[in-house]
């Protein structure tokens, strides 16, 4: 089985909110979304999104991989979508993360300053900046500053059976998006 990593970047094609949640309810289901189909694909990757864009890095089966990525592309929530980065890998680099979230961070705001670049925007990155990038998201979610405090909270996938992991994943997702959207709504006091 041959295994290839793929990166690509998009712009969003829906109106950011902030959320005190820490995580843009968009991107929150898209986030269960990607962890609960990256799953049952045997995918592994991370995002980050930021000012708009998105960064995405995926590991996996080749075939499966280009699958998802042509997919992504026409997925009306993402334009400008650029492959950034597509090669074979011996195996793959993130264990059982179906999907690691990287939200805007100290880690991030060093690697755009040490640039010299004041945003987030993955159109103005080299291949030197992708590379760190993704460096940067595998070692996020080591310390809790990089992991958002929501019920979306990042965890490795443990438990002795997938379908029962993949179930408490999916639920916890869903749970977190209806919260998000009862508190956007105004429907939920807290």
């Amino acid at each position: 089985m041959a295994f290839i990593k793929l990166a690509y970047i998009s712009r969003a094609n829906f109106t950011s909110f902030a959320s005190a949640q820490g995580v843009e309810p968009s991107v929150a289901r898209i986030l269960a979304t990607s962890r609960k189909n990256n799953l049952e694909k045997g995918v592994v990757g991370g995002l980050y999104y930021g000012n708009g864009c998105f960064f995405q890095y995926l590991e996996g089966e080749a075939e499966t991989v280009r699958k998802l990525f042509d997919r992504i592309k026409s997925d009306n929530r993402h334009r400008d979508i650029q492959l950034v980065l597509e090669g074979p890998i011996e195996e793959k680099s993130f264990g059982q993360w179906s999907m690691k979230y990287v939200p805007i961070a100290g880690d991030i705001d060093t690697l755009l300053r040490r640039h010299h670049i004041a945003t987030f925007d993955p159109y103005t990155f080299s291949s030197t900046m992708f590379s760190e990038l993704v460096d940067l998201i595998h070692r996020s979610g080591d310390t809790p500053s990089h992991v958002s405090h929501t019920t979306m909270t990042q965890r490795p996938l443990i438990g002795k059976d997938p379908a029962e992991t993949m179930e408490r994943n999916f639920l916890i997702a869903v749970s977190a998006i209806l919260i998000t959207g009862l508190a956007v709504g105004g429907w939920l006091l807290l």
